[in-house]
């Protein structure tokens, strides 16, 4: 397995997570168009049994005022409807309904069709009111576990750490609101609700004129609203896919990665213009949607992955052996009930700086020992003179106590986060609790080093 190899397999299991996500809510959207559908359908025919003659009603009848009677039964009707906009529990939706209900149309004078098209309209509101709420929280959970998946992938490769913000709803909202195709997903999907129902109204007028049967109008009502129907799940597998890159990217950005690889969704139906982008490399700072970032169309299953120069698949090999946590277990331990890991993290890293002038660096006999007879080399030091050994001690807690940068990251299998104290060129290793591990001359090019001044923010 190569490295491209390893991060294609998982960002194709990252999208098709998301992707199924996306196509279990659109079974639900499915199931309330067949349902807004049927009640369109009932007032088409209460509108015929009550206005029609020989299942057939003529425009001149369709543009007449409602009489005493008729214009009493609508308002009582309205009413209801503003009842029921009343009971609806969830603020945004409530509010959506109370802004497309029009006062206008429901006048002390209105003509039969100005009834019928406002009946619609309330049903095209509720559907699309609900679809809103439905898919936003779709979008919102596809954001944050593609954020939180991304994060796992990279640190199976680079190794396991809390060194990362966790999900801000905030961001999550300034992704959802972001107008990355001239307009935010609400905005685009009640787009398509003013375009149905002008479509539906110009449908009645249209088929009124013609004189058209209840049979007839109703199909042409039912197949506008596949049409819409179908419209609405392409725009919401497009938006899907933009969040779900979306927070990639951020995760990307969260670890320290510079560049990504575009990654198009190959096989038969793959776009010449998808596959053209397939391989190729760019800055996340030049990242352009719709250009060199995907989705590039609407429909677009394509995504990214992480490009590191550096990236050993051998060392990662070997670090698997050891054994890899799965994402429930990782997830458990790294980001549940963490408001945010990140200042966790700087505050565990801030409390030990402040007291280590207490009691320092805690060193054992057999660390003087071993360790040091390993590494007084590394400073031309003769492990075999006290005083060398000494002299190194004290280069050991002039790092502990006085360090250019304090990083936090795995190292070496550490069953927990271990503090990286930089000086120059060189890396002092050791727990949290202050427990000395080791000391690296040159340290700053070490691999687990590395990793952890990725995994800053």
């Amino acid at each position: 397995m190569t490295s491209r190899e390893y991060w294609a397999k998982r960002s194709e299991i990252r999208e098709a997570k998301a992707y199924s996500n996306c196509l279990e809510t659109t079974r639900g959207l499915v199931n309330v168009y067949r349902e807004t559908a049927a009640n369109i359908r009932r007032e088409i025919n209460d509108f015929y049994a009550r206005f029609a003659r020989e299942n057939k009603l003529e425009y001149a009848d369709a543009v007449r005022y409602l009489n005493r009677s008729e214009a009493l039964e609508w308002k009582a009707s309205v009413e209801d409807y503003i009842k029921e906009i009343a009971r609806e529990k969830n603020p945004a939706v409530r509010e959506r309904l109370m802004r497309e209900y029009d006062a206008r149309a429901y006048g002390a004078r209105i003509t039969r069709l100005e009834s019928l098209n406002a009946s619609i309209d309330n049903e095209l509101s509720k559907l699309y009111a609900r679809a809103n709420e439905q898919f936003r929280e779709l979008l919102g959970e596809n954001y944050t576990d593609g954020y939180y998946r991304a994060i796992y992938d990279i640190q199976n490769r680079f190794g396991y750490s809390s060194m990362f913000a966790t999900v801000n709803p905030k961001i999550v909202e300034n992704a959802l609101s972001y107008p990355w195709s001239g307009a935010n997903f609400s905005d685009r999907l009640w787009k398509h609700k003013f375009e149905l129902q002008n479509q539906l109204r110009e449908t009645l007028t249209t088929g009124f004129i013609r004189g058209d049967s209840l049979q007839t109008m109703a199909k042409r009502l039912a197949e506008r609203l596949d049409v819409s129907r179908s419209q609405a799940l392409r725009l919401v597998i497009t938006e899907s896919s933009h969040i779900h890159n979306t927070a990639e990217l951020d995760a990307y950005k969260e670890c320290g990665f510079e560049e990504y690889e575009f990654m198009a969704s190959l096989g038969e139906r793959t776009c010449p213009v998808c596959g053209g982008m397939d391989g190729k490399r760019f800055k996340l700072a030049d990242k352009q949607l719709g250009v060199n970032f995907p989705p590039l169309h609407p429909n677009c299953r394509c995504t990214t992955i992480a490009f590191d120069p550096d990236d050993d698949i051998e060392e990662f090999k070997e670090r698997l052996e050891h054994g890899e946590l799965n994402y429930d277990k990782w997830y458990e331990k790294y980001v549940k009930g963490r408001e945010n890991s990140l200042e966790k993290v700087l505050d565990k890293v801030e409390n030990e700086l402040t007291n280590s002038g207490k009691g320092g660096i805690i060193i054992t006999d057999k660390q003087r020992g071993k360790k040091f007879g390993k590494h007084c080399s590394d400073w031309g030091l003769d492990p075999s003179v006290s005083a060398d050994r000494d002299k190194l001690e004290a280069i050991i807690r002039d790092m502990y106590n006085n360090p250019d940068e304090v990083r936090i990251g795995k190292f070496n299998y550490q069953a927990d986060d271990t503090v990286f104290k930089i000086k120059g060129e060189d890396v002092l290793v050791h727990k949290s609790s202050g427990e000395f591990i080791t000391i690296l001359r040159g340290g700053i090019s070490d691999a687990w080093v590395k990793n952890a001044r990725k995994l800053e923010t």
